[in-house]
């Protein structure tokens, strides 16, 4: 069960720094970030003996405030578009210049699909998303050897990120048992798109019993600078059914502008 959740923990931690898809264009907005931001970079510090070492990583925006680079030490991913602003390519390098991974998107009326070609271009998968007008939603399933899930996010008239519900069906090697398990996450921002916190509830649902834990997080604003973006905050990530340790991180932020 403590791989399962582990599982699940980095999920949050992903969706609290991306709020959309991997996949789908990514604008400064949807971070939180305000004016005309050219770089950011960010820093990590846990605070506790029981959380991993600092992470640092640096984003770049172009001047229309998409993102078209994250460098995170070892690998770095280049965002590639076309002239109406879609998402086209994705490129992970690693530090040597050596290509890992790319992620080609097709386009198809109201859903596109994610390709995905190791470094010697072969297909290792494919997503499909389908995205909803009406209801402003983004629907996608993912499969692998161990594990299969249907998802759906949620997002406001700003296009922003505010619900994911995952259906999750996975494998435990060391029993061989299959765990159907239910994500909620809910989260919240500020007029400005800066992130406030978000809620997660996890069901995990097997031989006929139910466990469920709620894992929130809530950030806390330190510093921000002129334009208004957050410099410095706290993030403390707690699980109600005691499983773990409160956890602390320090985000610091160094902007340069257009």
């Amino acid at each position: 069960m403590r791989r399962v959740f582990l599982f699940l923990s980095l999920l949050s931690v992903c969706m609290a720094f991306s709020f959309v898809p991997l996949e789908e264009p990514i604008t400064l907005g949807q971070f939180g970030f305000v004016d005309d931001v050219k770089t950011v970079k960010v820093k990590i510090t846990p605070i506790g003996a029981q959380t991993p070492e600092s992470q640092s990583y640096e984003l770049t925006f172009d001047e229309n405030g998409f993102i078209t680079s994250q460098n995170m030490g070892e690998i770095a991913v280049e965002y590639r578009y076309d002239d109406q602003k879609r998402l086209m390519t994705k490129l992970f390098v690693d530090s040597s210049g050596h290509l890992l991974q790319r992620i080609s998107i097709e386009y198809a009326g109201d859903s596109y699909t994610a390709i995905a070609y190791d470094g010697s271009n072969l297909e290792v998968g494919r997503t499909q998303y389908i995205f909803d007008i009406q209801n402003i939603t983004l629907a996608f399933s993912n499969t692998s050897e161990s594990s299969s899930s249907q998802n759906t996010l949620y997002f406001d008239s700003n296009y922003m990120n505010y619900r994911l519900v995952s259906y999750i069906t996975e494998r435990v090697e060391e029993s061989d048992l299959y765990v159907n398990m239910v994500v909620e996450i809910e989260l919240d921002y500020n007029e400005f798109g800066q992130f406030k916190g978000q809620k997660m509830i996890v069901r995990v649902r097997n031989e006929g019993q139910e466990r469920s834990m709620e894992i929130t997080t809530r950030a806390d604003w330190l510093l921000t600078d002129e334009k208004g973006n957050i410099t410095s905050e706290i993030q403390r990530t707690e699980y109600s059914d005691g499983s773990n340790p409160p956890e602390e991180f320090i985000y610091s932020r160094e902007f340069t502008y257009y």
